[in-house]
This record gives structure tokens, sequence and C-alpha cells, in this order.
């Protein structure tokens, strides 16, 4: 029998902080990205993962 393993994350309120703000995102991704990596998993969901909007530029995904 194969083995899957699947991880699921809601990431709502993992977006970019105001400025100065602590922790900023990319202290958090230091922290969240062993713990995602730890679990090994085969499929990894990430929920309601916000989208940075600026006028005439494509959306960024920097939570991801």
């Amino acid at each position: 029998m194969t083995q899957i393993r699947i991880a699921t994350f809601n990431l709502e309120n993992f977006d970019e902080a105001t400025s100065g703000m602590r922790p900023s995102l990319d202290e958090r991704i230091a922290l969240m990205k062993p713990q995602i990596t730890r679990l090994r998993a085969d499929i990894a969901c990430f929920q309601e993962v916000h989208g940075q909007e600026r006028p005439g530029q494509p959306r960024d995904l920097l939570a991801l």
C-alpha cells in the first residue's frame, strides 16, 4: 500500500505586514519553512493566500 502525506495550511494572516511591524514576512517565513519541510508532505495545500495588489502591476503572492 502506498502512503500519501497531505498537509494543509491556512495562510490568511501570513501576508506582508505594515512597514515596521514585527515579525516581518521574511521572519515568519524563516520560522514556518522548517516546519513545513519537516512534515515531508507529498501534497501541500495553502488556503486563503492573499495576493498583494499594486496598481498597473500583476498581483504578487509574497506569502508563497
